[in-house]
């Protein structure tokens, strides 16, 4: 009973649930979206997908706590940054977040499937699901290892920034128009921005594992794409305000620019990855908040 307790600890732990809360408020933006789109979101199939997200995202996680041990024991671990620390304390065998990655794999899979052959989801949910987990599984396991190409922000921002309000999407209609793509792409910015506080923390950590991260090829330039990417945030939005965006959710994104340019001005100086964190839940919300008013 007691070895029970402590692996399903673990298996909470590893999952890195607040972690997890982004990826339940970007879902919800693409039900924003939904509802702006098509009037009404269909209840069953939203949480249908909601599940098959969660599984997705702790497949990653799982996955990412696997690859990085060596990285994650030589990091100071934040809420945000290095890791869970379960395998670094040994308290379970690192095959447990092997087999936890397998399994929820298998899971959103089975889910996927199981919803598009009794009618509750639509077959391009399976196009998105299928490169969602295709996208967490190669950011940091074999052959692949795309954060130690320099690749993993980019993957790792189009899952955040796309794939994930897109599965929302997916899950109420049968074709996931073009717009709703430039929908997304100030999610994807201001999620690449999160990414980049995160792996500025770690970054003396994955140089010295040879873990040679975007930010690690990039050095102190990171703090100049930072800058440009949070600014390519709200310039978009604003730029496209009428034509791509309703004025609700241009406004509603205007609401966080303080915070945006205090996040930009602050990682300047000294990165503190939690107020990145922060700065895109706060992006994100309001566009939901946006996207359901307009």
């Amino acid at each position: 009973m007691a070895m029970l307790y402590s692996t399903s600890i673990a298996l909470v732990k590893m999952a890195r649930p607040l972690i997890i809360v982004a990826g339940i408020i970007s879902y919800a933006l693409g039900l924003a979206m939904a509802q702006y789109e098509m009037g009404a979101v269909d209840l069953a199939a939203a949480f249908l997908g909601f599940v098959i997200l969660i599984s997705a995202i702790m497949m990653a996680h799982y996955a990412d706590e696997y690859a990085d041990v060596d990285t994650d024991s030589l990091t100071a671990r934040t809420i945000v940054t290095g890791g869970s620390g379960v395998l670094i304390s040994k308290q379970v065998p690192r095959s447990l977040a092997l087999n936890a990655a397998v399994v929820s794999f298998g899971s959103a899979m089975i889910l996927t499937a199981v919803g598009i052959t009794s009618g509750i989801l639509y077959p391009v949910t399976g196009l998105v699901v299928v490169s969602g987990l295709a996208g967490g599984w190669i950011y940091s396991m074999s052959p692949m290892r795309l954060i130690r190409r320099g690749w993993g922000e980019l993957d790792n921002a189009i899952l955040g920034g796309f794939l994930m309000p897109l599965l929302a999407l997916a899950s109420q209609t049968s074709e996931i128009p073009a717009r709703a793509v430039l929908w997304c792409v100030p999610v994807f910015l201001i999620v690449m921005a999160n990414l980049l506080g995160i792996h500025w923390a770690d970054m003396m950590a994955d140089r010295q594992s040879g873990k040679l991260t975007l930010v690690v090829r990039l050095g102190d330039r990171t703090r100049l794409l930072h800058m440009v990417v949070i600014a390519s945030t709200y310039v978009y939005v604003f730029a496209f305000t009428g034509d791509l965006f309703p004025l609700e959710v241009s406004v509603a994104t205007a609401a966080t620019l303080p915070l945006g340019i205090y996040s930009g001005f602050v990682f300047m100086r000294t990165p503190k990855p939690i107020l990145g964190a922060i700065t895109m839940g706060a992006v994100m919300t309001a566009m939901t908040a946006g996207w359901l008013l307009a």
